[in-house]
């Protein structure tokens, strides 16, 4: 859902919107604050159905330095680095109007081709398909979030892309160990 529908954010109209489907888009310099602290972001509206927000975390709340469900509340598990976040989100695209937002991880939206199956390592007992990623593709691609469907037969389907293949043996691993880099989340002061 999106952050300002909830009112997660204050109302981040002028002082905090960058609207680009605008003729003359402002130049602005602003110094932003903490994000837990300020609630405030800078929001940018790139289309009609997509958003971006430029928050600054700095590590200054409980929910910043604890992992929310862990077996024992105090442990420091959730740690983030103090960094500026980049958030892309993108409105469903249906035929009604949607008023929840998708987030889309940064890495973007990729052809993907499942390669075989194996079993679920995560536990349970079901198959899941170990994925290759080929050619990049904005418009209708997929992101690692997305169901995607596929053809491999017994395997379920459709499926999350949680499984990568890679060259050599055991030919996947975890699609988290692969996907993004150090650039996803910027160090304060990092140029």
């Amino acid at each position: 859902f999106e952050r300002y529908t909830l009112k997660w954010i204050d109302d981040p109209r002028g002082y905090y919107t960058i609207d680009l489907k605008t003729k003359n888009v402002p130049i602005i310099y602003r110094n932003l604050s903490d994000f837990v602290s300020s609630c405030h972001p800078i929001r940018i509206i790139a289309s009609y159905t997509e958003y971006f927000y430029i928050e600054n975390h700095q590590c200054n709340t409980y929910w910043e330095t604890h992992t929310p469900f862990a077996e024992n509340p105090n442990r420091i598990d959730g740690y983030i680095e103090p960094v500026i976040y980049i958030i892309r989100q993108s409105r469903m695209n249906n035929s009604t109007p949607q008023y929840s937002k998708m987030l889309i991880p940064a890495d973007g939206r990729f052809e993907w081709n499942a390669r075989f199956g194996i079993l679920n390592p995560f536990g349970g007992t079901r198959v899941l398909p170990v994925w290759e990623k080929a050619g990049y593709d904005r418009v209708s691609g997929y992101h690692t979030l997305e169901m995607v469907l596929h053809s491999l037969a017994g395997v379920e389907n459709p499926s999350q892309i949680n499984l990568g293949y890679k060259n050599t043996p055991p030919y996947w691993e975890m699609i988290s160990e692969i996907e993004g880099d150090s650039k996803d989340a910027f160090r304060k002061g990092y140029k």
